[in-house]
């Protein structure tokens, strides 16, 4: 099994490998879902637990973005949308680059970089563009795509597949997983869905996990980690597995 690297090195007990496989004690890690905009904020949600930063990473004349704001029906046009909120594409200009976002993420902290171009040409160019501008000691990188999986592997990076339904769960219980981990959508979560999980990969983490009491059924079935927004979900994970 692949060891979890989470900070500075793995977090494992001595001899290696993933903690509830060795007997230790439980540990549960916090990803902190949308990284802030402000220093401050971003060591408040490291103080509060969080062991990783995510960012959702774009293409645009800029360069590359940091945004959670996507293209409606995901296809570049005038409009997008980040959940019940809508803009026009030209506001993009608001949203900061991925090099004034990374300064704000307090050293030696980790970042996931969660790829959003959906377009293959869109994912080319930025897979491209971020390879010069990233180090895999820092960064991590999750998304759905196989190829774009492989392209990072290949340059040294950890990576998390993501799996957004039933049909990539079933994809990926019945492969075999070359990636670090897998980041699935919480609800796919169940104890005979993670004990398959197990079967092909060490570390899974679930997304997005905005409810306390979900967030301590996933520690009790010994899920690796969790993405979130709640500080209360960070500090849960960080007081359970200290």
């Amino acid at each position: 099994m692949v060891e979890r690297q989470i900070l500075i090195g793995p977090i494992n007990c001595e001899g290696g490998g993933r903690p509830h496989d060795l007997g230790c004690a439980k540990y549960m890690f916090a990803v902190a879902h949308r990284t802030p905009r402000g220093l401050s904020e971003c060591a408040k949600l490291a103080s509060a637990g969080a062991k990783l930063f995510e960012v959702d990473v774009r293409i645009h004349r800029s360069g590359v973005i940091v945004s959670h704001f996507l293209p409606v029906l995901r296809v570049p046009g005038w409009i997008e949308n980040d959940g019940p909120n809508f803009r026009l594409y030209r506001m993009y200009l608001q949203d900061l680059s991925l090099l004034q976002t990374v300064v704000l993420v307090p050293a030696p902290y980790r970042i996931v970089l969660d790829l959003k171009e959906d377009l293959p040409w869109r994912r080319k160019q930025l897979n491209e563009r971020l390879i010069p501008l990233v180090e895999p000691s820092r960064f991590l990188v999750s998304t759905h795509v196989i190829e774009d999986l492989k392209f990072f592997r290949e340059r040294g990076f950890e990576t998390w597949r993501t799996i957004r339904n039933t049909m990539e769960l079933t994809a990926a219980i019945s492969s075999e997983i070359k990636d670090t981990g897998v980041s699935i959508r919480h609800s796919l979560v169940t104890p005979d869905s993670l004990a398959k999980l197990r079967e092909v990969t060490s570390t899974v983490v679930a997304w997005t996990v905005n409810d306390l009491d979900r967030a301590r059924q996933l520690y009790s079935l010994d899920v690796d980690g969790v993405t979130t927004d709640l500080p209360e979900v960070m500090d849960m994970a960080q007081s359970a597995s200290d």
